[in-house]
């Protein structure tokens, strides 16, 4: 059986240059303003071909670095959940001034089950995956990472 893909793009804007920002987005950065967040490195030292896991609750995501380029401003995730879906995270910050930047994320999943298909679907919706990715901006606010 084959699932098709799933892609949604939101984005921010962040009083921080490209080179404050994105390595808030990284598997050690986001420790700083993600609650719960507590990678285990398994190999690499966060460039590509990095690999990390993350567990919450019940579900272990497997994480693969694909591309980190600060001079780029993008940071790219392979991510799979076993039997759940499996896909891409890609987070690009551009320059906007000195000190501000745009940040943008996109959200590639295919399902691998039918069962992940509603779900999927759902954290897809076009305004709840707005929000929630807004309420990045609003966890990094919060912790004192940027101005609001």
């Amino acid at each position: 059986m084959s699932w098709k893909a799933m892609t949604a793009e939101a984005g921010f804007e962040l009083a921080l240059s490209v080179e404050g920002a994105l390595p808030l987005f990284t598997a050690e950065g986001e420790r700083r303003w993600v609650p719960g967040w507590e990678p285990e490195m398994l190999g690499g030292d966060g460039a590509a071909g990095s690999v990390f896991v993350t567990r919450t609750n019940t579900v272990e995501t497997v994480w693969v670095v694909v591309d980190y380029d600060p001079q780029r401003g993008i940071a790219r995730y392979a991510r799979h959940v076993a039997g759940v879906h499996a896909g891409l995270v890609e987070v690009r910050c551009a320059a906007l001034s000195a000190d501000r930047c745009a940040v943008r994320v996109r959200y590639t999943l295919t399902p691998l089950a039918e069962a992940a298909v509603a779900a999927l679907a759902e954290f897809f919706e076009p305004q709840r995956f707005a929000d929630s990715i807004a309420g990045w901006k609003r966890l990094i606010v919060a912790a004192g990472l940027a101005a609001d």
